[in-house]
């Protein structure tokens, strides 16, 4: 079973009644879940893994069928290790880290199978990895903060390198907008 993670989440300056994810809706119990985890009757549960709750509460993974990415498979594909009938990858699963069972403690985060002491200083802990949040574009300012491109993360934000001139390729690593001072639009 997964870990109960609760978090501190600010939901602050939402609209149209919309609810940002982690924060919680007319309906919730009051558990907020972390990334990724699904709130089931009180409880959170990892839905890309969690057999008895397979992509969604009370889905079920039945004859001996496993829950890999939310769906109920014949077996694990990908490299994934079936652990008690959910998919994991044992180089970065604090639950499950090196082996099906074996979980790191609370300040550990599992690394190449091992379970580490805590990160560098600046980073945390996001998915099993240590990142720096100030910098991670698939983290920006909290785990699971993803930068949409042309977006990169700065200082904990998700902002293009200079708004006002260029668009930064996160993928070819390049300016695809180079500076141009020849005549305006229309003008040939």
């Amino acid at each position: 079973m997964t870990r109960l993670r609760l978090l501190v989440v600010v939901c602050a300056g939402l609209t149209g009644g919309a609810v940002a994810e982690g924060c919680l809706g007319p309906d919730d119990t009051g558990v907020v879940c972390g990334v990724g985890e699904l709130e089931c009757g009180g409880e959170c549960f990892l839905a890309a893994r969690d057999p008895r709750n397979c992509g969604a509460c009370g889905v079920v993974c039945t004859d001996g069928r496993v829950c890999q990415d939310g769906v109920c498979r014949d077996r694990c594909y990908d490299g994934l290790m079936d652990c008690g009938g959910g998919c994991t990858d044992l180089s970065t699963d604090d639950d499950h880290c090196g082996a099906c069972g074996v979980a790191c403690g609370p300040l550990e985060h599992c690394a190449g199978g091992t379970c580490a002491a805590g990160c560098d200083a600046g980073e945390v802990v996001c998915s099993g990895a240590c990142t720096d949040l100030q910098t991670d574009s698939d983290n920006c300012g909290r785990c699971g903060v993803v930068c949409e491109w042309p977006m990169e993360c700065y200082d904990g934000e998700c902002s293009t390198a200079d708004s006002s001139t260029s668009r930064w390729d996160r993928s070819a690593g390049y300016n695809d907008y180079p500076s141009y001072d020849g005549p305006g639009p229309g003008t040939f």
